[in-house]
């Protein structure tokens, strides 16, 4: 039988073990949180390295099958007639700076044309023609797609997106349903990584100048882009300050210089507007003083449901920060607001689609490496399975290390988007829409279509993680 000093004895080697994987536990949760800051940084990176590479490449031709594959071409007025019904008034879609914006087709597929006004700004063709040089080349998946133009009427044919603009969401326009507050979170983040792409075009980047919520459209999944990159430089500038003054830098309205830190501004209000649902004159005010006061709770939009407080609180701030009257006093686009969006719709996914509670046991215990939790953003919250550890009792000591029961969600292998604005494994969003549902899986709330799109970034991520922390094929 053992004495007392042999059981002392391994009970302190037990602890010292578990003390090691402790720490190594900690190392690998820290080194996993920062996959996910990392990874639109990496994405735009990418897409700017494709970008010099395509430019310095022939353009391959491909059959168009979408939007995303039309050729850039030249058309002539006719061909903009045949696409838009000779400009009929019920394929009309919106007005804006430039022009009027209709809903056409070409080659089987949906595009959106702007067409400059018959009585409006005069149009020097040659300024025209070299600005469509610049956005024909300019690729990111977070910005429209210029596909084609037409000199004979200053029009601008671009990719379709279904779902409208920003501005179209907020103010529920015909009757739209509104955007949770995760989805506008990830908005933010995807806004703020286009401005950062087109900040990094070289030889000498390409600001925006007219960023505002009717700028910003919507595919099926609500995924934004930016629309009108670089067409500022096509409007008068009277034109510009007055159509736009709530977006508008104030020191470009004194000065006439447009910066890096102006883009920076127009995105402080447009945070400030998906936050509370409101129009963006006076709105800095409204929520400085809510701030100091300690009442931004009354000023979020009900329709966005509930904001968990502290991501509130911390977008509030941040896009206070963004509106400084000095450029100066403006956070740098990147890495600061990047990283700090990256984090915020990281949370908010987490929040979403939480993580299955592990009930720990009184004594100290770590899972081995193969067992440890997974994030949860590489989980699908519709599809688990349940693991059983076993129950282990040190002699007459009660050491006891207890393995709970516990859902270990599957790490996804095909994540896709639906119209909830969830991400889902392919297979079991099927299932449900499938098995004749027509709601979302986590909200019960009705879904516009149950088309679903690859979700390629969060795939490429999780397949990164599977390298290096499932060798042994934990999950599949």
């Amino acid at each position: 039988m053992a004495s007392m000093e042999d059981l002392e004895a391994l009970l302190a080697e037990i602890e010292i073990e578990h003390s090691q994987e402790i720490e190594t536990a900690l190392e690998e949760i820290e080194r996993l949180k920062g996959i996910n800051n990392c990874l639109m940084r990496e994405k735009d990176d990418a897409i700017i390295k494709l970008q010099d590479y395509m430019e310095s490449r022939p353009r391959i031709e491909t059959s168009p099958s979408s939007s995303a594959n039309l050729l850039y071409r030249i058309y002539s007025l006719n061909d903009i007639k045949s696409a838009t019904g000779d400009f009929s008034e019920h394929l009309k879609v919106g007005e804006g700076d430039y022009g009027v914006v209709y809903k056409g087709e070409i080659e089987e597929t949906g595009v959106a044309v702007k067409i400059r006004r018959e009585n409006g700004f005069n149009l020097d063709q040659q300024i025209f023609h070299q600005q469509m040089d610049v956005l024909r080349d300019v690729r990111h998946v977070h910005l429209v797609r210029v596909v084609g133009e037409c000199l004979d009427r200053g029009c601008i044919v671009s990719e379709y997106m279904v779902n409208g603009s920003l501005a179209d969401r907020l103010f529920c326009k015909n009757g739209t349903s509104p955007l949770v507050w995760h989805v506008r979170v990830r908005i933010a983040s995807e806004v703020c990584s286009a401005l950062h792409f087109l900040h990094s075009l070289k030889p000498n980047g390409n600001f925006h100048c007219n960023l505002k919520p009717e700028n910003i459209l919507l595919d099926e999944f609500n995924t934004s882009k930016i629309s009108d990159s670089g067409m500022a430089k096509l409007l008068p500038q009277e034109s510009l300050i007055r159509g736009n003054i709530s977006y508008l830098d104030p020191e470009y309205q004194r000065t006439g210089e447009f910066t890096d830190k102006s883009d920076v501004y127009s995105l402080g209000i447009i945070i400030l507007q998906l936050l509370t649902g409101q129009k963006a004159f006076g709105l800095v005010r409204k929520v400085s003083q809510s701030l100091e006061t300690g009442h931004l709770d009354d000023l979020l939009d009900p329709l966005a449901g509930e904001w968990p407080f502290d991501q509130a609180l911390h977008l509030a701030y941040l896009a206070l920060e963004c509106t400084a009257a000095s450029q100066q006093d403006r956070p740098n686009l990147h890495p600061t607001l990047t990283n700090t969006l990256d984090e915020l719709q990281a949370t908010a996914s987490a929040i979403v689609q939480p993580a299955p509670t592990v009930v720990q046991p009184a004594s100290i215990i770590v899972q081995p490496a193969q067992e440890r939790q997974v994030p949860s953003l590489y989980t699908c919250p519709i599809s688990h399975v349940s693991i059983l550890f076993i129950s282990l009792q040190l002699l007459q000591m009660h050491f006891l290390l207890v393995r709970n029961w516990h859902n270990l969600q599957e790490v996804m292998d095909d994540p896709h988007f639906a119209a909830d604005g969830f991400t889902y494994e392919l297979e079991a969003i099927k299932e449900w829409f499938d098995s004749g549902h027509n709601t979302s899986p986590m909200t019960n709330a009705r879904v516009d279509h149950t088309n679903l799109l690859p979700n390629r970034s969060l795939k490429s991520a999780i397949q990164e993680w599977k390298e290096a922390n499932c060798p042994q094929g934990l999950t599949s």
